[in-house]
Order: structure tokens, then sequence, then C-alpha cells
């Protein structure tokens, strides 16, 4: 399953709140494997402002508790089409490079906040499968 930055953050940084328990809850149901990009992992490790919650999410970096998909040239013109058909939205370059993802794998399910991905559509129109 594809993994958001938002659930990354949330996780790991345990903010008692009504999304933190709709994540926690959903994220000990998932099965298989999580799966990012690197743009997501920039983004959390700003988000992070602390060291204890980057160290926890390189834990799951160098565990592979999450995988880290490697973008292809393909991706990245892929990136630039998507970020300009949905520039309204705006798409920024870590959803773009999951939805680029999600298209190269095949997998519409993705564990997010971002309520954008209810804007997103693959190329052939098909909606994402969001969770929680």
């Amino acid at each position: 399953m594809i993994i958001d930055t938002g659930p990354i953050v949330l996780l790991l940084t345990e903010k008692h709140d009504i999304r933190y328990q709709k994540c926690l809850t959903a994220f000990e149901t998932l099965q298989g494997d999580l799966i990012t990009t690197y743009p997501c992992l920039t983004e959390a490790m700003h988000l992070l402002d602390q060291w204890r919650y980057r160290d926890r999410l390189w834990k799951w970096i160098l565990d592979i508790s999450i995988r880290v998909y490697d973008l292809s040239e393909t991706d990245l013109k892929r990136m630039k089409i998507l970020m300009q058909k949905f520039k309204d939205t705006p798409m920024d370059f870590a959803d773009a490079s999951l939805v680029a993802l999600a298209e190269a794998t095949n997998s519409t399910q993705i564990f997010t906040l971002d309520g954008d991905f209810e804007v997103y559509r693959f190329q052939d129109k098909t909606p994402f499968d969001i969770i929680p």
C-alpha cells in the first residue's frame, strides 16, 4: 500500500487527536508492504521537527518498514504532466510522485490524510481508494 507524508508524520509524532486514532487504527489493520517516494520522505523529514521523530522515521526506512520507490525518468515526465493537469488543486511534487507510483505499480489504495487524493485520478480516470 502507498503511504503519504501525513500518516507517516502523525504516526511517528503520536499526536493524540481524532486523526491520530484513525491513522493508528488503519495502520494496525493494514496488510502488505508500505511504499512511498523520496519526495514524501523529504517532506516528512522537514515536518518532523525533532530528532527523536526523525530517528523513528530512519528506523522505519532502514528496517524496511517502509519501502522507497525509485522514480524513473518516465515517472518524472508523468509527474510534470500531472502537476500541470492538477495545477488548480494545486498538486505538489510529493503528491505527483505518489500518483506516478500508483500508476507504475497499478495500486489504487493510498494511506493519506490529504483530501486532494479525492480529486486526483489515474490516466484511465480511476479514483483512489483512500485509507483511512
